[in-house]
């Protein structure tokens, strides 16, 4: 403690520090019930102030005393390494604005970093004693027991996110990332254990970490399980090989191996069982969402859908790192990674990912290899650190390997899964305090001249900065949050008139934050429902569309890239196509735009048929409604995948789509198979024949004719239109002797037309 007429103030500083600090670890606590995406928004907006108001202090507290300024360390040279390339990497990304700010689904971006890396830098400097740092993390740990224990609270009171069905989520909204928060907290247990010699604290802490398992297996999260297994297998290979102070060696030495064999060969021996009828048992589907429980979740490990859909990201994620190898595309633009890539039908049914699910390609598609080695480097920091304590004996060994498998098993788990604020806070904590033992000596300070001065400045210009962050970074963010929570569709009974939608959503608006994507979202959906439900007429109608419209232009214009803003807008244009056939032509315009930045994006062909089966009447004869991926039999979707294919010149995608469709239709119908009854309808043809000429592509269209007269050769109509045809393909003499045909079969219709011809 600095010694002088400084001391108050400095004592001052330092405890209202460490207050807003110990107060970080309650954050999963708190559920942001009034903002959108509750279990997400609230936490990072309490963990943002905390930090911005610990910093004001701290700026004064380095200005009085040296000795909290921050330590240089190679974990502290890592991170700021780190910071500065995914900070190169976003300037120079896709859609910098959007990698800094992030949304309120995710609450990341770089400004997210800048707060972790001030809450490290604050840590380390703070945080002089082993006994402040086990204060610190035994509120981690009791914060997380109760967390735990609150997940088997919320089923008895009726609370279930239907998205997980009987899955414990606690205060983290989503099992998996209450799983990584708990294996997380598990290490910090372990770090107490290893630091206390009361044994009723001892045995407190492993009935902590016995519920933290058994909550982790309820959450049926398998990339956890399997990484408690991988935590089990590296702690026993630390307490084998290891040189350890531990009391009972020779127990460990015949307990670990025993705990690393049950916990590789079980798996196998359950997995190589043919008759698992035990599994079969956990198989309990929740009637709200079809979900599984932990050992029949394990059973479909490579064909659940969860684990395609992650298999899938992976691919796209691979797409985008050869495109952009250096530097990547920038935080929160994994999405714009389709627009390079082959897009299914079914992944716009399923929904496109958002995060690759791997820590490895997440930050090769964020900031390429750069920013994957400095990623890594942090990590090589935190064991050269670890290594260098152990080896001056500042932590003993049975720690030195706790702390060892801990970062490994995080490391192992984001191999399968993401990083939310709650598992940030005790990652970066960790590294706070590796880094702080690497290096626990305080600076020597002596009284320099005219600090009460430095002191106001320093203070001052961080209060300002504190201010404003507030307000523009943390306040009005809030408020769209708390404003798009509100806003929803009128049949909810939130709104009875047009001008109160319009009024709130020009508020939201106002505000110009980065929750502007999110409410024009919410524009589209409601715009939606009003146009599906006619719930407004007329004027109120169309302003509020118009308005919904220029907003989405603006995202597209914003973010060219991103084709779920793009399927939106072509979405909506489509619904008000309804109400104004105007919007048939300029969605197929919008339709062809797109197709040029992703010709391999399916959806965009069933969305070209949907226009042209507007413009033309034709909805009765194929479905506006595809459903692909969910019944592969789907020869009405199909059909329309080859309409959309003809509209767009795609061969390959109309060669494909049509042989589907006779493939499905001949393995259902046995008078298709056996040639007794057409593959193709006649109103089917039809729409294919006008198609056809429509894009001028006469060839396919005599063949859809030939078909038509294959069916039914006595039609004068179907003669009469193939001599169209065979004029417009300049085959006269065809022509001539389609139309003689038709005016044989019908004189009295086609008699004066055929003279309309230049046949003669």
């Amino acid at each position: 403690m600095f010694r002088g007429k400084y001391e108050k103030t400095e004592r001052f500083c330092l405890r209202g520090i460490k207050i807003l600090v110990f107060l970080i670890p309650l954050i999963p606590f708190y559920i942001s019930t009034s903002m959108v995406f509750p279990f997400v928004t609230g936490k990072n907006f309490a963990f943002r102030i905390l930090i911005e108001a610990a910093a004001v202090l701290w700026a004064g507290l380095m200005v009085l005393n040296r000795r909290y300024r921050p330590r240089s360390s190679a974990i502290l040279l890592s991170v700021l390494v780190f910071t500065v390339i995914v900070g190169l990497a976003d300037m120079t990304g896709v859609n910098p604005y959007k990698s800094f700010w992030s949304n309120y689904e995710r609450m990341e971006g770089y400004i997210t970093i800048l707060h972790l890396v001030v809450y490290f830098m604050i840590l380390t400097s703070v945080l002089g004693t082993k006994k402040e740092w086990m204060l610190f993390f035994n509120i981690f740990v009791a914060v997380s027991a109760i967390v735990a224990l609150y997940a088997y609270i919320i089923p008895s009171v009726g609370i279930v996110i239907p998205a997980y069905g009987g899955r414990v989520s606690s205060t983290l909204g989503n099992p998996p990332f209450l799983a990584s928060y708990l294996l997380l907290s598990v290490f910090l247990a372990l770090i107490a254990w290893c630091n206390t010699a009361r044994v009723y604290m001892k045995l407190l802490y492993l009935l902590i970490i016995a519920l933290h398992l058994a909550t982790i297996y309820l959450t049926a999260t398998r990339g956890a399980i399997l990484s408690v297994v991988a935590g089990v297998v590296v702690l026993g290979l630390f307490f084998i090989y290891a040189k350890s102070g531990v009391t009972g060696q020779k127990i460990l030495r015949k307990a670990v191996p025993l705990s690393m064999a049950a916990a590789l060969l079980l798996p196998a021996l359950w997995l190589g069982l043919d008759n698992r009828e035990f599994v079969r048992g956990d198989r309990t589907y929740f009637p709200r969402s079809g979900d599984e429980k932990t050992l029949s979740r394990f059973e479909r490990m490579l064909t659940g859908r969860s684990v395609q859909s992650r298999l899938r990201a992976w691919e796209v994620a691979w797409s985008g790192v050869k495109e952009r190898p250096a530097l990547g595309w920038g935080q929160e633009n994994l999405i714009n990674v389709y627009s390079i890539t082959p897009v299914p039908y079914g992944d716009m049914m399923w929904g496109w990912m958002d995060r690759a699910h791997n820590i490895v390609l997440h930050w090769l598609v964020n900031a390429g290899f750069a920013g994957l080695f400095s990623y890594l480097l942090i990590f090589g920091g935190a064991f050269y650190c670890l290594r260098g304590a152990y080896r001056e004996n500042i932590i003993a060994g049975n720690e030195t390997a706790v702390i060892a498998t801990a970062l490994s098993v995080y490391f192992i788990q984001n191999l399968f899964i993401f990083d939310t604020i709650s598992t940030y806070l005790i990652f970066f904590a960790l590294l706070a305090y590796l880094s702080h033992i690497d290096n626990p000596g305080p600076l020597e300070c002596a009284e320099p001249e005219r600090i009460k001065l430095k002191f106001i400045a320093a203070t001052v210009c961080a209060l300002l900065f504190f201010s404003a962050a507030v307000y523009f970074a943390n306040y009005k963010p809030m408020k769209v949050a708390q404003l798009s929570n509100r806003m929803s569709a009128p049949s909810k009974g939130n709104y009875v008139s047009f001008s109160a939608i319009s009024d709130d959503f020009s508020s939201a608006l106002s505000y110009g934050t980065f929750g502007g994507p999110e409410i024009t979202i919410k524009m589209y959906k409601v715009s939606t429902f009003i146009l599906n439900n006619k719930l407004f007429t007329g004027k109120n109608v169309s302003k509020f569309i118009e308005m919904t419209l220029k907003r989405m232009k603006r995202l597209v214009s914003a973010d060219p890239t991103n084709l779920t803003y793009w399927t939106y807008l072509i979405k909506l244009y489509q619904k008000t196509a309804f109400f104004d056939p105007s919007f048939i032509a300029r969605g197929e315009s919008l339709i062809k735009q797109c197709l040029r930045i992703n010709p391999d994006y399916e959806w965009l062909y069933y969305a070209l048929a949907d226009n042209y089966i507007l413009k033309n009447g034709y909805g009765d004869i194929i479905s506006l409604a595809p459903d692909v991926d969910a019944d592969p039999r789907n020869d009405t979707a199909r059909l329309k995948l080859a309409l959309g294919g003809l509209l767009a010149s795609r061969e390959d995608i109309l060669n494909r789509a049509m042989e589907a469709v006779r493939r499905i239709r001949m393995s259902r119908d046995d008078d298709i198979s056996s040639g007794r009854k057409p593959v193709f309808s006649i109103d089917e043809l039809l729409v294919f024949a006008g198609a056809s000429a429509e894009m001028k592509n006469f060839e396919r269209e005599l063949r859809f004719y030939r078909e038509l007269l294959d069916i039914s050769p006595g039609n004068a109509e179907f003669h009469f239109n193939i001599a169209q045809a065979y004029v417009r393909a300049g085959d006269m003499e065809n022509a001539r002797r389609h139309a003689d045909k038709a005016a044989e079969l019908d004189p009295e219709r086609y008699s004066g037309k055929i003279k309309s011809l230049p046949i003669y």
